[in-house]
């Protein structure tokens, strides 16, 4: 069975490094195991992931249900940290989340797997933040990285609308993690 390798690159954008790093601390938080590999890289290991941290990127690999069940529990892990009940009983935004994130609906943060089942989603392009081309890529706007939208898109104080960048499947779902680190940690 072919193993699937899923990397988070480490970009020189303030936001998704930080959604990077916040994403490593959750892995090693709640894996099973933490050791080294032989060549020094620390490793977090879950039931059949190892998830790696290199100097230049975030890998996570393993059989690919077992590499979707560990992110799939990190995102639920985040929106628990993001979201609460309003009076209502509708999931809301709460925090900083609410400012950053207040024109999208709470299921914006989808599982790795779901983000390019969306129709905003074209199947290959290069991101703009890592400068991957293997992965599936949207325009984003302020909800994926607040702080990578064009300013010629900007009408107002903190506009949702779409930046003029690509960002790629890996780097629109660890960026809502820097939350994590910014403000909740």
């Amino acid at each position: 069975m072919a193993k699937t390798i899923i990397q988070f690159q480490h970009t020189g954008h303030f936001w998704n490094d930080l959604g990077v790093i916040a994403l490593w601390r959750w892995m090693v938080e709640n894996a099973l195991n933490i050791s080294k590999t032989s060549n020094g890289n620390l490793m977090a290991e879950f039931d059949g992931c190892e998830c790696i941290l290199y100097q230049d990127r975030l890998e996570a690999s393993g059989k690919e249900t077992n590499v979707y069940v560990v992110l799939g529990n990190a995102i639920e892990t985040l929106k628990g940290q993001v979201t609460q009940p309003s009076k209502t009983g509708k999931i809301w935004w709460t925090g900083p989340s609410n400012l950053l994130y207040t024109g999208q609906k709470p299921d914006f943060l989808l599982r790795y797997e779901q983000l390019p089942k969306k129709t905003q989603w074209r199947r290959r392009g290069r991101c703009d933040v890592c400068h991957d081309e293997s992965n599936s890529v949207r325009t984003t706007g302020t909800a994926y990285n607040p702080l990578l939208v064009s300013v010629d898109k900007m009408s107002g104080f903190y506009s949702e609308l779409k930046g003029g960048y690509q960002i790629c499947q890996s780097c629109a779902f660890a960026a809502p993690f820097a939350l994590t680190q910014a403000w909740y940690s």
